[in-house]
């Protein structure tokens, strides 16, 4: 009973809408398109495509093609994904890119210790 109860929390916890500086923050890329259509622009669609084009433009990743060879110090990417966020100062929107299934992204200060 208890370990449904905790269950049911977090499930809740997880499907309830969060808010930044008065405005909802999608939790992934399905929402964000719901969030753009419903207030009728879009800035979360445009985050994606800016933070899409800048990965392309630095060549972030070779594509080596199916069955290529990656060599020796081949690591592979557990999983992927997009976060969007609300940043302050001006208020604008981000979005990220998310490797290894990281959920919160940390600022240079705490990155670099």
């Amino acid at each position: 009973m208890l370990a449904a109860m905790s269950t049911s929390s977090t499930l809740v916890a997880r499907t309830k809408p969060i808010y930044m500086y008065g405005f909802e923050v999608p939790r992934n890329h399905e929402q964000a398109m719901v969030i753009d259509r419903r207030n009728g622009n879009t800035k979360f669609a445009d985050a994606e495509n800016t933070e899409i084009f800048m990965i392309d433009e630095f060549s972030t990743f070779k594509d080596l093609g199916f069955g290529g060879n990656p060599g020796p110090d081949y690591k592979k990417i557990l999983s992927a994904g997009q976060l969007c966020d609300l940043q302050s100062r001006p208020l604008h929107v981000a979005s990220r890119t998310a490797i290894y299934g990281f959920s919160t992204i940390a600022d240079d200060a705490t990155a670099l210790g």
